[in-house]
């Protein structure tokens, strides 16, 4: 199962770049110079041109039909490992078709090392169409990272009898509606462009290659401050982004106009939960067309809280999550200064006001669904923050890494379980909010 949290970076300005950013969209087919797969028959099939399916119902001519199905799916799957052209797969008067098994195809190996096949589900039965076409649906299996597990997609398809063949005439991918972001993209709308970095692979746009290496230059660099700040049992160390500029791809992920460049919140970003060890996240499409010190500290920030996502265990308390997100994006180089992080990041006004006066209590939550007005987000993101930066400048990143540990054993969940992080740290809950509220207001005080 997988759940994922949301948040929004929003950027003042985006660069005048941005604005020219080219979406470069699927228009035609583009032959590859690889070699025609063999014809797909079915044995005992009838050879008149053309023909419908619906005389032929005894069990060989059935058997023959599907076995022409087979083999076309077949020369699909061989296509999406060697990049063979599709079209003789495909029946006369299917443009639509052969334009997305092109797509599919070229994306699949865009990618390196990623694999795709695609298999009749025999547990659907076959349906026999008005017009002599038969429904089909197909299951895909595919994986984007060797170390982690094949994800798994349907389409439905139509396959018509052309010959001796039987070929695809309908091609239509189903989307998961409990599935915002696929674990494997490849039957997206999109043309992908892939850009791989030693722990990270960035999944593009086509005709942004440029801004995308970039992206995935600084994703890269989150991923390894993550990995060094937050070592988690659960995270294999690789962070696989999604970075596409298509409005009908971040529509659907973050809502209409959110992520956007022309939209209110152009640094929206997604983090998902995960149990392959890969960290998978979203990032909107200011994020590939900005690079600046807001941009920078959201790819940072969505990156640290996925890795919190990737713990062994659920039920983390929320403000362990969010504030080891919140510590990684202002962590700089191998060592902790809380100074340095504070100028980096700042706090709330009215958080800063109240730790100038004396009056600040921290809202360490358990639960995101505890803060419901913006007020009490802004409270919990600050205080979830200097909760971790407390931590990692009093006791060492190593005992924060051991509390995470501690928590994560736990099966319980409540009190009991963010007690372990306590324990772990050799305090309690009472005595940490009080240390905390005079450490923080020394460092604010420092401040000026």
């Amino acid at each position: 199962m997988t759940s994922s949290r949301r948040t929004r970076l929003t950027g003042s300005t985006l660069l005048a770049a941005a604005v020219g950013l080219v979406v470069v969209l699927d228009t035609g087919v583009v032959q590859l110079p690889f070699s025609t797969p063999r014809p797909v028959v079915a044995a005992g099939a009838s050879a008149a041109p053309g023909g419908g399916a619906g005389s032929e119902t005894d069990p060989a001519a059935l058997q023959a039909r599907d076995d022409a199905v087979a083999q076309t799916l077949e020369a699909l799957s061989a296509a999406l490992a060697t990049g063979a052209p599709v079209e003789p797969l495909v029946a006369p008067g299917s443009p639509e078709v052969v334009r997305a098994l092109g797509r599919l195809v070229r994306n699949v190996r865009a990618v390196d090392g990623a694999t795709a096949t695609v298999a009749r589900e025999r547990y659907r039965e076959t349906t026999v169409e008005a017009d002599g076409d038969v429904t089909v649906q197909v299951g895909m299996t595919s994986r984007l990272v060797a170390s982690e597990p094949l994800a798994y997609d349907y389409v439905y398809t139509r396959f018509r009898r052309v010959g001796r063949q039987w070929l695809l005439s309908g091609w239509d991918p189903v989307a998961d509606p409990n599935e915002t972001v696929p674990d494997a993209p490849f039957l997206l709308p999109v043309d992908i462009v892939a850009v791989r970095r030693p722990h990270t692979l960035l999944l593009g746009t086509v005709g942004v290659e440029r801004l995308a290496a970039r992206l995935a230059g600084r994703a890269e660099g989150a991923a390894l401050q993550a990995r060094e700040a937050l070592p988690q049992a659960g995270w294999d160390g690789t962070v696989v982004v999604y970075a596409f500029t298509e409005s009908a791809f971040l529509d659907r992920v973050f809502g209409a106009h959110e992520a956007g460049l022309r939209d209110e919140h152009p640094y929206s970003w997604w983090s998902h939960e995960t149990d392959t060890g890969v960290l998978r996240v979203v990032l909107g499409a200011g994020y590939v067309a900005v690079d600046d010190a807001s941009s920078r500290l959201g790819v940072r920030r969505a990156v640290g809280c996925a890795a919190g996502l990737a713990t062994d265990g659920m039920g983390v308390p929320d403000w362990m999550i969010e504030g080891t997100a919140e510590y990684v994006s202002t962590r700089s180089g191998s060592g902790v200064d809380p100074d340095a992080a504070l100028d980096r990041r700042g706090l709330d006004d009215a958080t800063w006001r109240a730790v100038r006066r004396g009056t600040w209590t921290p809202r360490l939550v358990g639960a995101a669904s505890d803060n419901t007005t913006a007020a009490q987000i802004a409270a919990a993101e600050d205080s979830a923050w200097l909760a971790c930066l407390f931590i990692a400048d009093r006791y060492g990143e190593q005992r924060m890494q051991e509390s995470w540990e501690a928590v994560a054993r736990r099966r319980d969940y409540g009190e009991a379980k963010e007690r372990a992080a306590f324990t772990a740290l050799g305090t309690t809950r009472a005595a940490f909010v009080r240390d905390l509220r005079v450490w923080t207001r020394r460092l604010v005080a420092r401040s000026g």
